[in-house]
């Protein structure tokens, strides 16, 4: 995707994969197929969550907090990394708690969202 401002429309989601190290946000392009359609949310970009209703729960830039909810890895104590609902995570959007944010990605009927990349 073109970083042109251009607003994309579709869903936010929680994602995870083998080497991730935690959960990343991210945002699942309309339209879209696999890889292509999935854009990690990022510093900078603006992110629009909508609830079911249509009205907005969010809206503005992406600023993420990598140190609130940080926890001691218990098998690796010398590390540390933020815990949102029981899941190792990257970071937490600036103003929000872990928790209350990771439950905006966390759904088994993902939320609508407006994404313009920075």
């Amino acid at each position: 995707m073109e970083k042109n401002g251009k607003e994309l429309k579709g869903i936010i989601e929680d994602y995870f994969e083998t080497g991730c190290e935690g959960v990343m946000w991210t945002f699942y392009e309309d339209g879209k197929e696999g890889y292509s359609g999935l854009h990690n949310l990022e510093a900078g970009d603006h992110l629009t969550i909508l609830d079911d209703d249509g009205s907005e729960l969010f809206s503005g830039i992406i600023k993420p907090n990598r140190e609130i909810g940080k926890q001691v890895i218990p098998l690796n104590p010398e590390y540390s990394q933020p815990v949102a609902l029981g899941r190792r995570i990257h970071w937490t959007q600036d103003g929000f708690l872990p928790d209350d944010w990771a439950r905006l990605f966390f759904r088994k009927s993902p939320l609508r969202a407006i994404l313009r990349k920075k």
